[in-house]
């Protein structure tokens, strides 16, 4: 699942992406692939799509493994649980770490946008699922991370819905494949232990929307 190949160009299959060619950051192709590929599937299947990020943290004390255990059985209960409920989930994740004790993931889910339009409800669904996942109170809060703040405090946009028929459709598109880029970056990356993956996603079909 590992693949080295690395896109610094600003586009990809004609997208704007999150890349800087100048300052040497990258995008894990592979990565690339698999997100996009996600939004063409769920795009192809419904006439709304509703992406929504979050992030996923293990508490400081925590004694957490190296492997991505954890992630997969959250991914796993998670989208299973929205499928009984018919939303239709597809979720990628990112393995990241830096100087900190543990790695941590960056995540989004698509799901049916006739089933959701805004992302509360997904985020308090996955938290009880990572709390299960880590064996902890279900109640415990502060380890799913809502990204719709930057590091200075001010609001930025965490989900997008994706309207197959609206005449801005290719405009939020690009939009939202320029956003979740970001979790392709090089940078963080690469530090997991051999032979564990660095990403991780639902399975989808090759159905290119453009």
């Amino acid at each position: 699942m590992k693949n080295k190949n690395v896109i610094y160009d600003s586009t990809y299959k004609g997208h704007p992406i999150n890349t800087n060619a100048e300052k040497h950051q990258g995008c894990y192709e592979d990565i690339l692939q698999n997100t996009k590929g996600i939004l063409d599937t769920q795009i192809a299947k419904h006439n709304k799509v509703h992406v929504a990020r979050f992030d996923l943290r293990f508490p400081a004390e925590y004694s957490a493994h190296s492997d991505n255990d954890a992630i997969s059985k959250c991914k796993d209960t998670f989208t299973r649980k929205l499928k009984r409920n018919g939303s239709d989930p597809k979720m990628l994740w990112v393995r990241e770490q830096s100087r900190e004790k543990h790695q941590h993931y960056h995540c989004f889910v698509a799901v049916d946008g006739n089933k959701h339009q805004a992302p509360q409800k997904l985020h308090a669904e996955v938290e009880k699922h990572w709390n299960r996942a880590l064996d902890i109170d279900e109640n415990t809060q502060g380890l799913v991370h809502h990204c719709n703040r930057d590091r200075k405090g001010d609001s930025v946009q965490n989900s997008y819905n994706l309207r197959r028929n609206d005449d801005n459709f290719q405009e939020e598109y690009d939009k939202c494949l320029m956003h979740f880029s970001y979790l392709a970056k090089v940078n963080t990356k690469g530090y997991e232990p051999k032979g564990k993956h660095m990403f991780g996603c639902s399975q989808w079909k090759h159905v290119p929307i453009g």
